[in-house]
């Protein structure tokens, strides 16, 4: 049986109305398209959105989720511009982001996925409907406060940094405890693109007086790894380790990478203690705060320990590395670890320490590793894949630092990255490692935006 069309539409006042926030005529929306047919019969021109929308595999369930992500980012299909057009209407429930577009018996979710099309097709052409989509504040303030992360996410996707402020305005709305997710959102964003804007956001969120909010372990988590990637943050880092993280290793590092440097007895003697065992937590923990607080001779241990022949120490200090490799001392000891990665065994906990210097080394936009990364993706080894797919993915894989699952914080400034990750996306066997290679697909631009 055909399924029809059925549009929903409201009284007059609110069609004007809805037509004002978007600031565009009421005749750039009000017409029926064949085109929508088209995605009912699952014929013609548009008959793929069919199965995109509506099937199995729909991405309205998130487009990274879907086998048809690769089809959307290569514009392997015809874009349906006359129906983004028309499903970027808001629709008169405010409680949820739902387009006036409706179809009868599949429902009205084509708002955020037509959005996820735009933003990843990232043509200049649709800029003014699309950020005028997202800009009016009904859009963001009513449907939620996690719909809000999700606008911050297609805006980054969209690799515009003209749309900066509307991101900062988005977690200035409302109080902190509303805002969480999207100031972890948006530090994750601003801290790819090294925007000083979220500076004074990220601090505020170290104040004890959030310590019991929605959330906000994972917006300090981020906010922590934006304030050491941007520079700034020196006079928090003694406030970090008071208002905590939820994770005593980030708060440890983290705090002394910010200027914290009251625990400099303890760590010196943490290292001594744990000598003959250099895999002891304890002592990787130690040496690292006293390399981030300026030791010279302990950033050098953990290179030397880094591209050593003893596997346990090798790979807890590449999984603490993940913390603080946007310092300064952290580049330098990638830098000084990626002489051992050619080396590095496939297979083991070898293999794990190498897809993690691997996928650094990547995010500090060195193009000579794309060739390990492909055979890294191209192997049998599923953790492997998995440990450079969430690295690349969303900008860490476990360990002490988590950032968001969006997928914000991660790819890696290296163009010659998105032809390895097409194909590995296509030969990916494992559906939630395909899911992360997305997510690194899609912030290869944005981390290369100018």
């Amino acid at each position: 049986m055909v399924t029809r069309l059925s549009r929903v539409r409201a009284l007059c006042a609110t069609s004007l109305a809805a037509v004002a926030l978007l600031g565009q005529p009421a005749a750039a929306h009000a017409d029926e398209h064949a085109g929508w047919q088209e995605a009912g019969d699952g014929k013609g021109t548009y008959g793929y959105l069919r199965e995109w929308l509506f099937g199995d595999d729909k991405i309205t369930r998130g487009i990274v989720n879907s086998k048809y992500f690769k089809d959307a980012i290569t514009g392997a299909k015809e874009f349906p511009l006359p129906l983004v057009k028309d499903a970027l209407v808001l629709g008169t429930d405010k409680a949820s982001i739902q387009s006036q577009a409706c179809i009868r018996a599949w429902g009205c979710g084509t708002f955020k996925p037509s959005l996820e099309m735009v933003a990843l097709k990232r043509d200049p052409a649709h800029k003014e409907m699309f950020v005028g989509a997202i800009s009016p504040e009904a859009i963001w303030q009513g449907p939620g406060d996690t719909e809000r992360a999700l606008l911050i996410r297609v805006l980054g996707w969209y690799a515009d940094k003209s749309a900066i402020p509307l991101v900062v305005k988005m977690t200035t709305y409302g109080s902190n405890e509303h805002t969480n997710d999207a100031t972890e959102a948006a530090a994750a964003l601003l801290g790819v693109w090294r925007d000083k804007s979220m500076v004074e956001s990220c601090k505020a969120a170290f104040s004890p007086d959030r310590n019991d909010q929605r959330q906000i372990n994972r917006v300090r988590h981020t906010c922590a790894w934006y304030l050491m990637r941007v520079g700034e943050g020196s006079d928090i880092g003694a406030r970090l380790k008071r208002a905590q993280t939820g994770t005593g290793s980030l708060d440890l590092i983290a705090g002394a990478a910010l200027g914290d440097v009251s625990g400099k007895a303890e760590w010196q003697a943490a290292v001594k203690e744990h000598a003959k065992n250099p895999g002891n937590p304890a002592h990787s923990q130690a040496l690292v705060a006293l390399a981030v607080s300026g030791d010279k001779g302990a950033e050098k241990q953990i290179v030397a320990l880094l591209t050593g022949k003893e596997e346990d120490p090798a790979r807890e200090h590449a999984m603490l590395l993940q913390t603080y490799a946007d310092t300064e001392v952290g580049k330098r000891v990638v830098a000084g670890a990626k002489k051992a990665i050619a080396k590095l065994p496939a297979k083991g906990l070898a293999a794990q320490t190498k897809a993690l210097l691997v996928g650094l080394a990547l995010r500090q936009g060195d193009e000579a590793m794309v060739k390990e990364a492909k055979a890294i993706f191209g192997g049998d080894n599923t953790e492997t894949r998995n440990i450079l797919a969430q690295l690349l993915g969303k900008g860490n894989y476990a360990g002490s630092l988590e950032l968001p699952s969006n997928g914000l914080a991660g790819g890696a400034p290296v163009a010659a990255l998105e032809p390895v990750l097409a194909e590995a996306f296509s030969m990916e066997s494992d559906k939630s490692v395909r899911s992360w290679i997305a997510r690194a697909w899609a912030m290869v631009k944005v981390n290369t935006a100018k």
